[in-house]
């Protein structure tokens, strides 16, 4: 994205593996590079959501100021993921609200059991299911590359 002069911020969260089966999630802040463990399955005294315990200090610290980063220096904010794991924190859960309202735009991964949450906000959705997993950022590269998308700002 830095090559055709867009800012992107946010945050991913990759899983982490152990013998190839997934060990839990990674947060990394995309403009800073900052890192921690948002979830794993080893007990840590978090919330727990399925088999992982969520690490609502990464999120916090991580992945809130990640997406506060991004919503005053880029041009494009990434959220992967808005799901049940972290919505137990409030930072994180206010941060996205906010995020939603800001006139910015925003690409967000939303856990398909909270997809009711955002029917006021105009979004354009993409369901991902193991038959599209490998079209889907071609489809989101066209749609932010064509005049689909009219409110993209490009950074000077």
């Amino acid at each position: 994205m830095k090559r055709i002069g867009w800012t992107v911020g946010g945050v991913v969260c990759p899983d982490m593996r152990e013998n190839g089966v997934r060990a839990g999630f990674m947060m990394i802040d995309l403009m800073t590079g900052a890192s921690g463990v948002l979830s794993s399955t080893i007990p840590s005294g978090g919330p727990r959501v399925g088999k992982y315990y969520v690490n609502t200090g990464e999120l916090d610290s991580i992945g809130a100021t990640a997406i506060n980063h991004a919503l005053s220096d880029a041009d494009l904010v990434v959220i992967d993921e808005i799901g049940p794991m972290e919505l137990k924190s409030k930072a994180f859960g206010n941060v996205v609200q906010q995020a939603l309202k800001y006139d910015k735009d925003l690409l967000a991964v939303v856990h398909h059991t909270l997809t009711g949450r955002f029917s006021s906000v105009s979004i354009r959705c993409i369901d991902v299911m193991p038959e599209n997993r490998d079209e889907v950022v071609k489809t989101v590269v066209d749609l932010f590359l064509t005049s689909s998308m009219p409110s993209f700002r490009r950074s000077s």
